[in-house]
């Protein structure tokens, strides 16, 4: 999914000073003996690169729920208030192309209901929750839907 496009190419050098290796990601650097029990390393804070920076949330290259921009994505339902909505997230290959796909079930009979997916933008929310996106011009994002657009609406904040 890519974010916020400067006008023209987004790119640059990467820095991998703080990487643990090329080993990890989705091709599966794992930790071995009996402190990892074959999980999935996880990656030093220092060693993203945040969207503002790279220009990108997440291109499904870590491990899910991570992002490439070192946050996490969250299945959010309206439990939090009271509702009665259910849903799942999950990455996984869809319609040939792999993907995180939120499938819900949202319940109006409490006067509304909701199920999102999310990220924080920001790499360090505890330092800081916003995000300088100045420089960009916009979001492209790519969305698949099923449902019955007659009745059902959803939209990208």
């Amino acid at each position: 999914m890519a974010f916020l496009r400067k006008i023209g190419r987004v790119g640059g050098d990467t820095d991998f000073t703080n990487a643990l290796g090329v080993d990890e990601g989705q091709s599966g650097g794992k930790i071995a003996g009996k402190w990892g029990k074959g999980q999935a390393m996880k990656k030093a804070l220092a060693a993203y690169r945040a969207c503002t920076d790279s220009g990108i949330i997440d291109d499904l290259t870590e491990d899910f729920p991570m992002t490439c921009s070192g946050t996490e994505w969250a299945g959010v339902t309206d439990r939090v208030m009271g509702g009665d909505s259910s849903g799942t997230l999950a990455r996984e290959v869809y319609h040939g192309r792999l993907a995180n796909v939120l499938r819900a079930h949202v319940r109006l009979e409490n006067g509304g209901g909701f199920v999102q997916m999310a990220t924080d933008l920001a790499l360090d929310p505890s330092v800081s929750s916003l995000v300088n996106a100045s420089n960009f011009d916009g979001i492209e994002a790519e969305l698949f839907y099923v449902g019955d657009t007659e009745t059902d609406n959803f939209n990208v904040q």
